[in-house]
C-alpha cells in the first residue's frame, strides 16, 4: 500500500509540473504584452496569482517556489494564496476579482 501512495505522489508532483509549465507557455506565448527593444525584453508589472489547496501545498512548495522565481524573471510578480478544501466557489471568485482589480494578469 506505501509503494502505491509513493507512486501515486510521484504521478502527482509530475502532472502538477506538466501543469505549471504548460501555464508558463501560455503566458509566454498568449498572454504577453511585452515589447522587445533591442537585447532587453520590457515585461509587464502586472501579478500572476496562484491558487493552491492547503493540504497539498506541502508537497510541492519546491516547484511553486521555482515555479515564482521563473515568473518573476519574466516580470511577472507571483502570489501564492493557500485555500482550504472547504472554501466555496463563490469565495474563489471573489478572491480572483478582487485581486484583478489589483492588476492581476493571471491565476493558477
Amino acid at each position: 500500500m506505501k509503494f502505491k501512495k509513493k507512486k501515486l505522489k510521484s504521478y502527482l508532483i509530475g502532472f502538477l509540473s506538466i501543469i505549471i509549465l504548460a501555464g508558463i507557455i501560455f503566458l509566454v506565448y498568449q498572454n504577453y504584452s511585452g515589447e522587445i527593444t533591442g537585447d532587453s525584453i520590457i515585461t509587464p508589472s502586472k501579478k500572476i496569482l496562484v491558487l493552491v489547496n492547503y493540504d497539498l501545498y506541502p508537497q510541492i512548495t519546491s516547484s511553486l517556489k521555482q515555479f515564482s522565481i521563473d515568473l518573476n524573471k519574466e516580470g511577472y510578480p507571483v502570489k501564492i494564496l493557500r485555500l482550504s478544501s472547504n472554501v466555496s466557489p463563490k469565495n474563489v471568485r471573489d478572491t480572483i476579482k478582487k485581486e484583478y482589480s489589483k492588476s492581476l494578469e493571471g491565476v493558477f
